[in-house]
């Protein structure tokens, strides 16, 4: 799977990845931490690419032996994803029967692989935990009230990602930003569960004048969810970039932005090269 997942995910450009394994590892004998480290390393490679990873925990196996070994890497892999808050669904307690530690008889076909209803009662409960996780979040134009959020988030990202830019201008641009440019474009804000603000996006016509997101909150899918709402929304095709910001870059190009143009210095004349970019 790790092998794969390059060429099979991060090549597809996806929203979302649910990863599960363990059985053909519980087959083999494999230690629970060397399968741990590689679920590890899809999750880091996901959200390397601004990929929501969503960890599943193995389905049962009738084979005592095995199934011993899969309720050790379900205990490991279920303990990460609590740690680094990493979202997971648990195909394990919807195949298992009373015991715990055997499939159901429906749904299953030689006591390892589903039955074709239980492959629909892992894509029922994918898609149910799915839908919950999206309306978790929502999109909406903020009030002049939700500014000060806005600009404390701004602050926030630049001061995380943007390790180029001096105090002396995160202090230039903050006023302008808060009482100027907040005012001069279209801000959509991206809200969670708790309906706290966790990221926005501010547009231009067809392009993207900022987008920035709390820190706590990167590599989750916010940014790629509020790029595609104004690609898809209001056919935004253009943005500027910090060309130090290599994080941003990076993200623009694999949503299919290509550089067409540089400048030396940015809109306020400061020496902090920019890169346009188009869709």
């Amino acid at each position: 799977m790790l092998n794969r997942f390059a060429k099979e995910v991060i090549l597809n450009n996806p929203s979302h990845v649910i990863i599960m394994g363990g059985t053909n590892d519980a087959y083999c004998c494999t230690k629970a931490d060397c399968v741990l480290s590689n679920i590890k390393e899809m999750v880091e490679l996901a959200l390397q690419h601004s990929i929501m990873p969503i960890i599943g925990l193995p389905i049962p196996c009738n084979d005592s032996f095995e199934e011993t070994l899969l309720s050790q890497y379900r205990e490991k892999i279920r303990e990460f994803a609590i740690i680094n808050n990493v979202v997971y669904i648990d195909f394990h307690k919807e195949m298992a029967d009373r015991t715990g530690s055997k499939l159901k008889p429906a749904l299953h076909c030689d006591g390892i692989h589903p039955s074709v209803a239980g492959y629909r009662k892992m894509a029922d409960t994918a898609i149910s935990s799915l839908i919950k996780i999206t309306s978790n979040f929502t999109i909406y134009k903020p009030s002049k009230a939700d500014y000060p959020c806005l600009i404390k988030i701004w602050e926030d990202s630049v001061r995380a990602t943007h390790n180029f830019i001096t105090e002396e201008d995160i202090n230039y641009y903050k006023p302008l930003i808060l009482n100027n440019y907040f005012d001069a474009i279209d801000l959509y804000c991206y809200k969670d569960r708790t309906g706290k603000i966790v990221g926005f996006i501010g547009l231009d016509g067809d392009k993207v004048e900022m987008l920035f997101i709390d820190p706590a909150m990167r590599n989750t899918g916010i940014g790629k969810k509020l790029l595609t709402y104004a690609i898809t929304k209001y056919n935004v095709i253009k943005v500027d970039v910090n060309e130090q910001n290599e994080h941003a870059v990076g993200f623009y190009q694999r949503m299919g932005f290509r550089i067409v143009n540089r400048s030396d210095t940015d809109a306020c004349g400061k020496n902090y090269p920019i890169l346009s970019m188009e869709l």
